[in-house]
């Protein structure tokens, strides 16, 4: 008899009741069978706890875990790690939707290939499970025959280009790796984008895998965290503080050279312009934002690139927000 090897899924969450029955079905659901599926409730105040009752009864490899208190996030996250056990393990989310093949794929990666993480590729989906869009890979690594692997270089040069385009909740590793290597989610270094670190950890380690099928559905609700910050934030993206904290040191910049701190610096015009939007909409401009605006549309003329995306940004706010044009319309009647 083949020996299969234990896979323990860790679901952190905290008031997806109205999700959390699809995310279980889709994971008690999967092609591979010996798998134990924890969730940690971080004392949701809706029914969650109802719900994954029942799941627990019904299901004998489904454990239940609560926090009596909120712990937060982090805490939360390293609480999952903790508790892991098993050979493989992974963090999914309770509120995204899982391929029935996800874990035996992932499985597969791991065994057959000499790789310390895998990822899988995915859909986006809205609060409805609607279609948004399906998650781009860089042009670089769409040439492939369905999986393809990154070495730390190659993923701290991609990031520095394209942003993160690995999805967290699709990341499976050793039990060992987690637990040893990981340890805690950093949330208290670098808040939401804790991920980006973990994933930088694992390339240290070995090369990491992706596979380019789209085995999730990753749920960009309107009501999620995820949403409201990319609509309202005023300040840089999280993301920035692992990667500026990662590029200065000495042993990453030998692999850097000036193409890949334009990059860089492009990501981040690109940030300041969603920050400048979202003041805009939001109604937050002061004196400090209108010289950040400023300085914007003199970096704009830095480079064709530069302009090409300034311009488009501005057609799209005015031709999408009324209090822009309002305040247009307002300037040109005088």
């Amino acid at each position: 008899m083949i020996d299969i090897p234990l896979v323990c899924i860790c679901i952190p969450n905290f008031n997806n009741a109205d999700t959390i029955s699809e995310t279980l079905d889709s994971l008690i659901n999967q092609t591979y069978k010996n798998l134990l599926i924890q969730v940690f409730d971080n004392a949701s105040t809706d029914n969650s706890m109802e719900i994954l009752r029942e799941y627990e009864r019904l299901n004998s490899n489904v454990k239940v875990f609560q926090s009596p208190n909120n712990i937060g996030a982090e805490a939360n996250f390293t609480k999952c790690i903790q508790n892991m056990t098993g050979v493989y393990s992974a963090i999914y989310h309770s509120d995204d939707v899982y391929s029935p093949q996800i874990v035996e794929k992932s499985v597969s990666a791991l065994t057959s290939k000499n790789i310390s993480a895998v990822f899988t590729n995915g859909i986006i989906i809205d609060g409805n499970n609607k279609w948004i869009r399906d998650q781009p890979l860089p042009k670089e690594f769409e040439d492939n025959d369905g999986f393809f692997e990154l070495s730390f270089r190659e993923l701290i040069k991609s990031n520095m280009k394209h942003d993160n385009f690995l999805i967290c909740p699709s990341a499976m590793t050793t039990t060992k790796t987690y637990k040893e290597v990981i340890k805690v989610w950093d949330c208290s270094k670098y808040k939401t984008a804790a991920d980006i670190d973990v994933w930088l950890r694992f390339a240290k380690l070995n090369n990491i895998g992706v596979i380019t099928d789209r085995l999730i559905k990753y749920r960009l609700a309107e009501n999620s965290f995820s949403f409201r910050r990319l609509k309202t934030r005023v300040t840089s993206k999280d993301y920035f503080l692992v990667m500026d904290d990662y590029i200065s040191r000495v042993d990453v910049k030998k692999y850097l050279n000036e193409n890949d701190y334009n990059n860089y610096n492009f990501l981040k015009f690109k940030d300041t312009a969603v920050i400048e939007r979202n003041c805009i909409i939001g109604g937050l401009e002061s004196e400090n934002q209108i010289k950040v605006n400023f300085a914007m549309v003199k970096q704009g003329f830095t480079s064709p690139k530069k302009l090409m995306y300034l311009c488009a940004g501005l057609v799209f706010k005015i031709i999408n927000h009324k209090k822009i044009l309002s305040k247009l319309v307002h300037l040109f009647k005088g």
